[in-house]
């Protein structure tokens, strides 16, 4: 009986550990972001890794789910899985340097059922001289918007 107590006495000072995934899951992966998102673009990578560089910056705790182009849906599982507190999905469209198509960045916030918390849309300059420029512009917007988002709804401080 003294083992049981010895063991019980242990087990009840670890934190709260998931058995389905091994994670813990109490406050703290409440207040994960997990940041992902869709492109043909050569520059999501860096998208990603930018938007993530100044949430972290600001005292937001992020994931990034892969720099690789995924579907909201399977990143959405991911959310659940992790047990994030939202999804900042970033779909980026290049424009074509010299044409009237300009690029654009979309920058969509869900929480872990899916439900949309915001949007943010952001346009390539028409005055870029080249796919690199246009998207330096869009992700120096993107930043500041998302900046002035934090500590509201789906990027918890």
């Amino acid at each position: 009986m003294r083992y049981a107590a010895v063991v019980a006495l242990f087990l009840s000072a670890l934190p709260p550990v998931t058995l389905a995934t091994g994670q813990a899951s109490a406050e703290g992966s409440k207040r994960i972001v997990l940041l992902a998102g869709t492109s043909t673009s050569p520059f999501l990578p860096q998208t990603l890794d930018g938007i993530a560089d100044v949430l972290t910056a600001k005292g937001v705790k992020v994931k990034v789910s892969s720099s690789d182009s995924k579907a909201r849906s399977a990143v959405l599982e991911e959310v659940k899985t992790v047990g994030a507190a939202s999804l900042l999905y970033v779909t980026l469209f290049q424009g074509v340097a010299g044409s009237m198509k300009r690029g654009k960045l979309t920058l969509q916030c869900f929480d872990p059922d899916g439900k949309t918390l915001w949007e943010e849309e952001i346009k390539g300059s028409m005055g870029a001289f080249s796919q690199e420029g246009e998207f330096k512009g869009m992700l120096k917007n993107t930043n500041a918007k998302v900046e002035a988002r934090i500590g509201g709804p789906g990027l918890p401080k």
